[in-house]
């Protein structure tokens, strides 16, 4: 974090960020122009992504939208969102004894399109009222949750049901089977996302819980880190589940697999010391009738993903082209250029034989699969 501070910080592996963006809507007349690489190693300002405004011991209030009217979330479920809802969190906090508010408000990827039109209009509203207009908004899509955010639950885990509602009489009966997938961010603080329970859904490098009529497992890969293993067990509390069964990969009893559906692959791409150098995740578009490449910055999620587009996943030890379906074959072909360009131009003089991997849309093998946190194989069923 400290040589986040400075611009012109030197070091092994080092790389600078995206140069500067024109918008698309302001292109009075394009001229053709061969796309450079080299740009996208000149990385943007990392300090505001990661600073935090404090440590998250302030006050919290939580308003879930119903309608066009907000309700207030009970403290007894706060970190717990559902994924058919939009929510208001209003956080609270005195940095040298002046108050200062900031607004996140959040919202789910299945919640109705009513909703989602009301949720800045009662932000505005909850602004107004609560903080006399002064607070900072933060708008957040699902599974996208600034680190911040998620120090707000007093040491919980951030839990995220896929899809369902929190409001009264809106429930539907939870799966008696259920399981989620536990990953920690830099700050140590853990997000749960409830995917689907069957074996492909594990990773080795995270933590999983596994709840049962009968009882509950907490699942730890190879590589899942202290602090993912200790909010597991939290995350079974929280949720008022059996204190689980601690289950190391490669070492689970038979039933484990059996109450999955059967043992099948899943992504187990171990971490490695290259890891300290983070995925980044590139769009690549000829809308502009230039073909430009853009890094997707801060978190970002399987929903980045654009169909129309060619994604760039870069993973270090690999770089994934991601053809979207409805991506065209100037996008597909300039792809591959731009990615061989990129690894050329790298200043940390990566090695230039570098595995680039071509892959479809709905056919990602697991070792892509592995950088998206609860990969929702449904998404683009429809």
């Amino acid at each position: 974090l400290f040589k986040m501070m400075f611009d012109d910080w030197q070091a092994i592996n080092a790389q600078k960020g995206l140069g500067e963006i024109w918008s698309m809507n302001k292109i009075a007349k394009v001229a053709k122009v061969d796309f450079d690489a080299s740009t996208l190693h000149i990385r943007p300002d990392l300090a505001a992504k990661h600073q935090l405004p404090d440590n998250g011991s302030g006050e919290v209030k939580i308003w879930r939208v119903e309608g066009s009217d907000k309700a207030l979330v009970p403290k007894s479920t706060h970190g717990q969102f559902y994924g058919g809802d939009c929510y208001i969190v209003l956080y609270s906090y005195q940095p040298r004894g002046r108050q200062e508010y900031i607004i996140y408000y959040w919202i789910g990827s299945k919640a109705t399109a009513d909703e989602v039109t009301a949720l800045p209009i009662l932000t505005i509203k909850t602004d107004e009222e609560e903080c006399a207009g002064a607070a900072t908004q933060v708008r957040v899509m699902q599974n996208k949750e600034p680190p911040h955010m998620m120090m707000l639950f007093g040491g919980k885990p951030m839990i995220i049901y896929e899809g369902g509602t929190s409001r009264s009489g809106g429930q539907t009966e939870a799966a008696s089977t259920r399981l989620f997938h536990v990953r920690s961010g830099f700050t140590e603080r853990c997000r749960a996302i409830e995917v689907e329970a069957k074996c492909s859904s594990l990773n080795s490098n995270d933590s999983f819980l596994l709840i049962t009529p009968t009882g509950s497992y907490a699942w730890a890969g190879l590589g899942a880190s202290d602090a993912e293993k200790r909010e597991c067990r939290e995350l079974a509390r929280s949720l008022g589940a059996a204190t689980p069964k601690d289950v190391d990969e490669g070492s689970e009893p038979n039933e484990f697999f059996d109450i999955l559906g059967g043992k099948m692959d899943y992504p187990n791409q171990p971490r490695t010391e290259n890891d300290l150098v983070p995925p980044r995740l590139f769009e690549g578009s000829d809308a502009s009738g230039n073909f430009v490449v853009e890094e997707v910055v801060g978190e970002w999620s399987q929903d980045d993903l654009n169909t129309d587009n060619v994604m760039m996943l870069d993973a270090w030890s690999g770089v994934y082209l991601w053809m979207g379906r409805d991506s065209s074959a100037n996008e597909q072909e300039k792809s591959q250029q731009a990615a061989e360009d990129y690894l050329n131009s790298d200043p940390s003089s990566r090695d230039s034989s570098t595995p680039v991997y071509k892959i479809q849309q709905g056919n990602e093998p697991m070792s892509f699969k592995g950088f998206f946190q609860g990969w929702d194989h449904q998404l683009w069923a429809n």
